[in-house]
């Protein structure tokens, strides 16, 4: 085995999950993991289950009465043979609500599940967005970090310069202490955006259930927004505003049904008599019996529990409504500042690439050529390096901010199709 092979084979062998290591992230791929690890939408799924078995048990009638027993026993000489006992009875009786009642409870029911499940949607719709917000400023916090990083070694360069300038007689003690000055003031930014790329990537890795995160070097690829005219007609169908909608549905429901309990409830029972001894002595048994009754309560006196009940059903519709109304004024509000702070970022970041940083470089490079030949001071070469370095870190803020606000817009732009399917 030659000595090549020999080195590989041992790394192989020392570092076995090398080969195994999880792939960069795209955004797609970890908006897809996302929606199948998330606990939180494991458990929407299960409050779909549950609203609807109380759909089911809520709208069920009561359990049937059995009853039993002997009519007209003699009590001063009981015995089930007796004569003057008529008969051993069995009946089975049912208890029902008003009409319409359990009609009207199951539709409020069923407007609750479908809440549940726009609620759902509206979750998963959030998740996305939080997720792509971190997503992406993590990856445009990495660009930050490698221009700081860049720039770190420029004020170096800088800082030697008038490290041997000094030692030359050439430059002044301010001027040496002011350029490494500068040099720990970019490690200080360093460190400051280290620490907020830790905390976005504790995120990342707390929405996606991953112990270690690795994200794609290709930028995410992000939608267009659409005009805010599109998106200010699209709010009726944002999940969010839909389960609201639903919401009122089953508080009116739940009115009419607490109204039915100003009718009266109503029974229907059925008996059937068996005769246990002969009208006289050596006489005919007489014949069984056969009973069929109806039983209606009289609702007389309603103000102390009906009325009361009613007058909840309806404090609850009238709070349904402003909840409907605060979420669609709150949707017009987000996708108004949404769309404001996307079309600011995004010419803010155009005349900043186009014009601003290459301006701003151009110069720095001039500077740098002058100061090696000494035409330009130390501090005048600084204010060019910490100009371009502050049109960097303005760069990343930006992107950051733009794909915030698509994220935004995204998330107000999903509707009751593609919610479940985001």
């Amino acid at each position: 085995m030659s000595a090549t092979r020999f080195i590989m084979a041992l790394v192989a062998a020392s570092f076995p999950l090398l080969a195994q290591a999880r792939p960069a992230l795209t955004l797609a791929a970890a908006q897809a993991r996302l929606l199948a690890v998330a606990p939180s939408l494991v458990a929407g799924h299960e409050r779909i289950v549950a609203r609807k078995a109380k759909a089911r048990y809520k709208t069920a009638l009561p359990d049937p009465t059995l009853s039993f027993g002997p009519q007209n026993l003699d009590v001063a000489d009981p015995a089930l043979a007796h004569d003057s006992m008529s008969a051993f009875v069995v009946g089975i009786s049912q208890r029902f609500p008003p009409f319409g009642k359990l009609g009207l409870r199951r539709q409020g029911l069923k407007a609750l599940v479908h809440a549940a499940r726009f609620d759902l949607g509206d979750a998963r719709a959030r998740l996305v967005a939080v997720l792509t917000r971190n997503f992406c400023a993590y990856y445009y916090g990495r660009q930050a970090l490698g221009a700081l990083r860049r720039n770190r070694v420029l004020y170096r360069e800088i800082a030697h310069s008038a490290r041997l300038n000094y030692e030359n007689g050439h430059g002044s003690l301010a001027h040496l202490l002011q350029a490494r000055s500068a040099v720990a003031g970019v490690g200080d930014a360093i460190l400051k955006l280290k620490a907020i790329l830790a905390t976005t990537k504790a995120t990342l890795q707390e929405l996606l259930i991953l112990r270690r995160v690795r994200i794609a070097h290709t930028p995410p690829r992000l939608p267009q927004p659409p005009p805010p005219a599109v998106l200010l007609a699209h709010i009726e169908r944002v999940p969010a505003f839909m389960a609201s909608t639903q919401k009122v549905r089953a508080a009116r429901y739940f009115l009419r049904a607490a109204r039915r309990d100003l009718l009266p409830h109503y029974a229907i029972g059925a008996s059937y008599g068996f005769r246990t001894a002969p009208e006289y002595p050596g006489g005919p048994r007489s014949p069984n019996q056969f009973s069929v009754e109806m039983s209606v309560s009289l609702p007389i006196f309603p103000g102390g529990r009906a009325d009361q009940r009613i007058d909840r059903r309806a404090a609850d519709l009238a709070i349904a409504h402003d909840r409907e109304n605060a979420t669609r004024l709150a949707l017009r509000a987000a996708v108004n500042a949404a769309y404001a702070a996307y079309k600011g970022a995004d010419a803010r970041l155009r005349l900043l690439k186009t014009e601003r940083l290459p301006e701003a470089q151009a110069a720095l490079n001039a500077a740098l050529m002058a100061f090696a030949n000494g035409r330009v001071s130390l501090l005048q070469t600084l204010r060019y390096a910490q100009s371009v370095r502050a049109l960097e870190l303005t760069a990343w803020r930006l992107r950051s901010r733009r794909s915030d606000a698509i994220a935004t817009l995204d998330y107000l732009g999903t509707d009751t199709e593609n919610a479940h399917a985001h």
